[in-house]
């Protein structure tokens, strides 16, 4: 199967019409046929999800690497979800066997350095946090199948840190639709669809805020955290929630008027990361905010 490009279009806001527009462009494997994207850090991961297949890019649209992910024992692992750190490493969630749930570290260069195991706690999502630890929404299977959802949050070492929620905290499926788990420059955060709840932690676990959040009227739960702890919503508009008066304000200025459908992946940066949705070849916006 022949690759496919993703171009990175830079622009800027019409109050700096002088900074010059930017694209990349990056050719993907062809192992990915209908792959994902998380961006962080600024690097750009893609993936197929439940398959072991993984691409890394540098912010500056080079291949890192491309590689099936495999544990330090050979296995291959099927990733659901991932999280890159700033110094290039990734971890990915998933499993490598019916009963081999986990996380899956991926130093710079794509060796596998560490697998932790989580059975029977199945990962989901993940996000990476600011102090080497690295936060975890999935589920805790009990006999009988029942499944709880749970938020871990595991040290560097692999070592179970903290459930900084009670089950009964949490509720609902853990579909990207239906769930948020994020991390911003100070604080993590956290928020499902059935209890319409957004709730922050500090990076020691213990939560710092929490208060009902739904998303803005017509529009569809994407919510992504900025670094300076702004949340975001992209459906047909681009809105800012107003903590002060719990309210979302439409921030669409900042986008250019032929702006295609995008979904928003990343806020974290100077720039707004945008994926665009359409057929064919994959492509990636960002924009200052």
């Amino acid at each position: 199967m022949p690759g496919f490009a993703i171009a990175l279009l830079l622009l800027p806001l019409p109050l700096s019409l002088l900074a010059p527009a930017e694209e990349v462009h990056y050719v993907a494997p062809s192992t990915l046929r209908d792959p994902a994207a998380v961006y962080g850090h600024g690097y750009l991961a893609l993936y197929d999800p439940e398959t072991p297949d993984i691409a890394l890019y540098d912010g500056a649209g080079h291949l890192v690497y491309e590689t099936a992910a495999r544990t330090p024992g050979g296995s291959l692992f099927r990733i659901r979800n991932l999280s890159a750190a700033r110094d290039g490493s990734v971890v990915l969630a998933g499993y490598w066997s019916a009963t081999d749930e986990g996380l899956l570290k991926l130093d710079p260069t794509g060796k596998a350095v560490q697998a932790v195991s989580t059975y029977p706690f199945q990962p989901h999502r993940i996000a990476a946090g600011l102090q080497e630890d690295t936060w975890v929404l999935g589920f805790l299977t009990k006999p009988g199948r029942t499944k709880t959802p749970g938020l871990r949050r595991y040290g560097r070492n692999g070592a179970l840190l903290s459930e900084p929620l009670s089950p009964s905290e949490l509720t609902g499926d853990l579909s990207p639709a239906a769930c948020t788990l994020a991390a911003s420059n100070s604080r993590a955060a956290v928020w499902l669809d059935a209890g319409s709840e957004w709730i922050e932690f500090h990076p020691d676990g213990s939560v710092a805020d929490r208060f009902g959040l739904r998303p803005p009227p017509g529009g569809t739960p994407r919510f992504t955290f900025s670094g300076s702890g702004e949340i975001y919503n992209k459906g047909r508009t681009l809105q800012r929630f107003d903590r002060k008066t719990g309210r979302w304000v439409e921030v669409d200025d900042v986008l250019p008027e032929d702006m295609p459908p995008a979904e928003l992946l990343d806020a974290r940066g100077p720039r707004l990361v945008f994926r665009v949705i359409q057929h064919g070849a994959p492509r990636i916006m960002r924009l200052p905010h």
